[in-house]
């Protein structure tokens, strides 16, 4: 599954229920790619985090150890960051174990 540029739109909760059903509906050993502002490691995160605040009833940014939290707790494994070169975003990857 790819899901680029939207959890930020999201509150942590949203966010947590979709990584939930994005993992039942991946078969064995697949992939879920998102691609996102990670605050802490991207560029712009943090202004991007208030234009969210602005334009959404929950939105922001979220750090690397959010995602790994929401991840694993929806049982994916292996949680990655890799930085987009000259886009000031990452790839979040996370595997389907089951």
């Amino acid at each position: 599954i790819y899901y680029g540029n939207t959890s930020h739109m999201y509150g942590s909760a949203e966010n947590r229920a979709l990584f939930s059903r994005m993992r039942r509906s991946l078969v064995p050993g697949c992939l879920l790619a998102i691609r996102e502002f990670v605050r802490g490691m991207s560029d712009g995160a943090a202004l991007f985090a208030v234009n969210m605040l602005v334009l959404t009833a929950g939105g922001g940014t979220y750090t690397a150890e959010e995602y790994e939290s929401w991840l694993t707790g929806a049982g994916f494994e292996g949680v990655e960051f890799v930085p987009v070169p000259q886009r000031g975003t990452h790839l979040i990857f996370a595997r389907n174990p089951d």
